[in-house]
């Protein structure tokens, strides 16, 4: 298995085999919550005109994303875990707009599947990979160099070659990263403290995101190792 690391958006667009997008902080880890929370599926969009387009049409949907950070004006929530749980999200179709993660997702083209990464999903990814066991996997920190998302992007390699690094060691990196000092700034207020301890809790779920691109428009859905 050849095991790749890939940065950004232009990493995405390269990607080969099983692709596995990682935005931990925080889109992967809001869709993984508002799945597990009983949303139906979410629609990843690259713009918030697509979204505003989807509810037009579909007055049901409910839509979660922002621009910058901060939830964007008219959606329903922001891009945030603990506003997943927190909510009823239960049976509902959400559309999802993010400034990095629905962009990975959406240029991942060249590859054979895509998963959208997160710690509380990392043994449920590992698995499904050793399973299928592709001859490549791309895993794409799309945060870049020294992020949260590259180091996800190393554990789970490391996972993937029988080389796992404990859940403390993890959680203490994450929880002391410079990028998680938004978290507890109480400034920034669309940045909640709960959402980084939401982030960390690894393999609180026994399912992954992946994307399932036989529909149009390409949609987001609990899958179990």
């Amino acid at each position: 298995m050849n095991i790749s690391i890939l940065y950004g958006v232009e990493g995405a667009d390269k990607a080969t085999g099983i692709a596995v997008v990682i935005d931990i902080y925080r889109a992967a880890t809001t869709a993984t919550y508002a799945l597990s929370e009983g949303a139906s599926y979410i629609i990843p969009v690259l713009e918030k005109e697509h979204a505003f387009a989807i509810k037009k049409d579909n007055p049901d949907v409910l839509l979660m994303g922002e621009v910058r950070g901060e939830i964007i004006e008219g959606f329903d929530f922001g891009n945030s875990p603990s506003q997943m749980i927190h909510n009823s999200v239960k049976g509902k179709v959400i559309v999802q707009r993010t400034s990095e993660g629905t962009q990975g997702l959406l240029h991942a083209v060249h590859a054979d599947e895509v998963i959208f990464g997160s710690f509380p999903t990392l043994t449920a990814i590992k698995t499904y990979i050793h399973k299928k066991h592709p001859d490549t996997v791309t895993i794409i920190a799309l945060g870049g160099p020294d992020t949260e998302d590259e180091f996800f992007a190393q554990t789970l390699a490391d996972h993937l070659s029988h080389k796992p690094i404990s859940h403390d060691t993890i959680c203490t990196h994450l929880l002391t990263h410079p990028r998680s000092a938004r978290f507890f700034d109480p400034t920034v207020t669309w940045s909640p403290e709960e959402d980084a301890h939401l982030a960390v809790m690894i393999d609180r779920f026994d399912f992954f995101c992946l994307l399932e691109r036989k529909h149009t428009p390409a949609r987001l859905v609990k899958r179990k190792a």
